[in-house]
């Protein structure tokens, strides 16, 4: 007899939440919440569980994979083992498969020829790369915002420093990354541009599963976290006076001091300062 599909909580069957803590269950809630706007931070911290809806089976494994890479259950490097996944989620391997080709487009996963499906490892080069892109993307993004951007968005990018400043002040490193990715989500939607925000947001769920797994790849993250909120406020700023090269000059400088907070086992990342800044 065919079992009925498994109860949904955050993104985790109902069986395998059980072997988790509360605390990893609020990990994988704040992921779902930025990616799919379907949580409040709120609820969250209240620990409520919110059931999510999802399209498909293979919908269903996508986002439990990605957010247990997001979280670290499926450690950097590590091997993906289709029979023990689809077990844990009570499905077949064809929507599983489903699932990691769409993890592997979006580089979540690495496929090697003959010896399996790996976790992807961000190199040194990797993230240098994915910062000079954010620079050149965001910094366009800004400008563009400038002129486009409303009332709406320019009030939730302020509730989300004020919001930030709180979780700052309470030493929540999760919930500042959130607030942080959703800042710049409210930037990019604000240009316009449907498909730079699909690319950044990419980016930005690469590095904050960086920082957030493994914290030898950041320093300090907490006590740069006022430095990052005035930075955000100048280019709220600059938004609501429509300055539009204004704004992308102080995007393009966020990014790159954003670069210089991070720190690798391999080296400390630094990204050229380019001439228009000096």
């Amino acid at each position: 007899m065919r079992v009925g599909r498994p109860t949904i909580y955050f993104g985790i069957e109902e069986n395998f939440l059980k072997k988790r803590s509360v605390e990893r269950l609020i990990f994988l809630g704040a992921f779902h919440r930025e990616m799919n706007n379907v949580l409040h931070v709120n609820k969250m911290e209240a620990k409520i569980p919110i059931r999510i809806e999802y399209k498909s089976l293979a919908d269903m494994a996508y986002r439990i994979i990605r957010d247990k890479i997001l979280i670290c259950e499926l450690e950097p490097g590590s091997k993906i083992v289709e029979e023990k996944l689809a077990q844990e989620m009570g499905i077949s391997r064809t929507p599983l498969r489903k699932a990691l080709t769409k993890l592997e487009k979006e580089e979540f996963i690495v496929v090697v020829p003959r010896k399996g499906t790996y976790v992807k490892k961000l190199s040194p080069k990797e993230i240098k790369e994915i910062y000079e892109l954010r620079r050149l993307l965001e910094g366009f993004a800004a400008e563009e915002a400038a002129y486009f951007i409303n009332r709406d968005q320019l009030k939730k990018m302020r509730e989300l420093c004020k919001s930030h400043k709180v979780a700052a002040k309470k030493n929540n490193l999760l919930s500042c990354l959130i607030y942080n990715i959703e800042f710049h989500k409210v930037l990019v939607e604000a240009s316009k541009n449907g498909k730079l925000l699909k690319v950044l947001n990419g980016f930005h769920l690469q590095l904050q599963a960086m920082r957030l797994r493994d914290a030898k790849y950041s320093r300090g993250i907490m006590e740069t976290q006022e430095e990052v909120i005035n930075e955000h406020l100048a280019i709220i700023e600059a938004l609501s006076k429509g300055d539009g090269k204004l704004a992308r000059r102080l995007v393009e400088e966020h990014i790159i001091r954003d670069s210089r907070r991070i720190n690798h086992p391999n080296g400390y990342l630094k990204l050229k300062v380019f001439s228009s800044f000096n």
